[in-house]
């Protein structure tokens, strides 16, 4: 996972000009569950992002490899989970909160019944909104209001 994601920075650093017309491009990343550790182990290592989004991390990443990358994390960073998270534990997202040391901001957001998956049409929405919240500065999640049912 770590090694795909890196190639996955790389590749789109080396083509941005291609891929979105810019030179110099910023990332945001977001992950969900063992997507969102693995950001959580590679995002330092790259200038060139400056906002993550952790939506119910995992530790399938290695929560050494994350501890060392969220210290020397220098951009934003938001987590959310659901408090009725059955597969990592709302702990996770506090966990996580605790190992962010040198970022710019961090936010935790613990939303109600709510699972792993975010199962359901309400959280769904919320899920929807989250990188609004973290990347375009939305104020009201983790309401769903602005959502879109995504299943």
């Amino acid at each position: 996972m770590i090694n795909n994601l890196r190639k996955m920075i790389e590749y789109s650093l080396t083509n941005s000009k291609k891929i979105a017309n810019c030179k110099n491009p910023k990332l945001y990343l977001m992950g969900f569950s063992a997507g969102a550790s693995t950001i959580a182990a590679v995002s330092a290592e790259y200038s060139e992002v400056e906002k993550i989004l952790l939506m119910a991390p995992s530790g399938d990443a290695g929560l050494d490899n994350c501890r060392k990358n969220l210290a020397k994390f220098s951009g934003e960073v938001y987590i959310a989970i659901g408090d009725k998270d059955d597969v990592v534990g709302t702990e996770a997202g506090k966990i996580f909160y605790d190992l962010v040391k040198a970022a710019s901001k961090k936010e935790l957001v613990i939303i109600p019944n709510c699972d792993h998956q975010f199962r359901g049409e309400i959280n769904g929405k919320i899920m929807s909104v989250a990188p609004l919240w973290a990347f375009a500065q939305n104020k009201t999640f983790p309401s769903p209001d602005d959502g879109i049912v995504l299943y």
